[in-house]
């Protein structure tokens, strides 16, 4: 069982596999560095969130399999992984939103090129799954929610650049996806 899928019409419905961006960036992210990829939780930025990179062909993403890298936030939604070296999604859940103090329910997802992990790359990532392009699916992201061409959502922090217009399409859609409770996964 795994990540919920997207049901809004944007999406295009959901896919099954394991989401490599073909379009910016490269497969082993843009926010790699000696084989580490640096990344950002946020949904407000979420602390104690389990992350991993999921690339394996259990047919199910965002169940972790053994061999996955994976870790957890740290107290500024902020986390540290192995690159895999090959095509991945970045999965994440759980943990609790420095904002609100509540527990969060949803799971977010990222193709490989992001540094950032939002309520809008799970869209990006549903987007790809369905057969767009990485850049393709940015493209239709942005132009959905109005947002400007130069916001590069999969690297953005909203919180840090105090980008309104990004931060408040990304409530819209962490309010459809805590809404459906996130979703079933194997044990981590």
């Amino acid at each position: 069982t795994g990540v919920q899928t997207c049901a809004l019409p944007i999406c295009g419905g959901g896919g099954d596999g394991v989401v490599s961006s073909s379009g910016s960036g490269s497969s082993s992210g843009s926010g790699s560095s000696a084989g580490m990829l640096s990344l950002k939780i946020i949904d407000g930025y979420i602390s104690g969130a389990t992350v991993f990179a999921d690339f394996t062909s259990s047919g199910t993403v965002g169940s972790w399999d053994a061999g996955e890298p994976k870790g957890t936030t740290d107290a500024s939604g902020s986390v540290t992984i192995e690159d895999p070296g090959v095509p991945f999604t970045v999965v994440a859940f759980g943990g609790v939103n420095i904002d609100t103090g509540q527990p969060f329910t949803a799971t977010l997802t990222a193709p490989s090129d992001a540094t950032s992990v939002t309520p809008l790359t799970t869209l990006v990532s549903e987007l790809i799954a369905a057969g767009l392009s990485s850049d393709a699916a940015v493209t239709k992201i942005q132009t959905a929610f109005g947002l400007n061409a130069g916001d590069d959502i999969l690297t953005l922090d909203p919180i840090a650049t105090n980008n309104t217009a990004v931060a408040k399409a990304g409530v819209q859609v962490a309010a459809l996806l805590e809404g459906s409770g996130g979703g079933d996964r194997k044990s981590v």
